[in-house]
């Protein structure tokens, strides 16, 4: 059974999985990266980790 999500609710559950330390970190890269809409400068920015 597979389960779709919007990009933001999938975000959210990798999200969870962090420690509040690497939130604060990362929450603002992957909120940016969600906000491009072409999907290989989305990629580029999320390779800048």
């Amino acid at each position: 059974m597979q389960v779709q999500r919007c990009s933001w609710h999938k975000w959210e559950m990798v999200v969870a999985h962090m420690s509040k330390q690497d939130k604060l970190v990362y929450r603002p890269h992957l909120q940016k990266a969600n906000q491009i809409p072409n999907y290989l400068k989305a990629k580029a920015e999320l390779l800048l980790l």
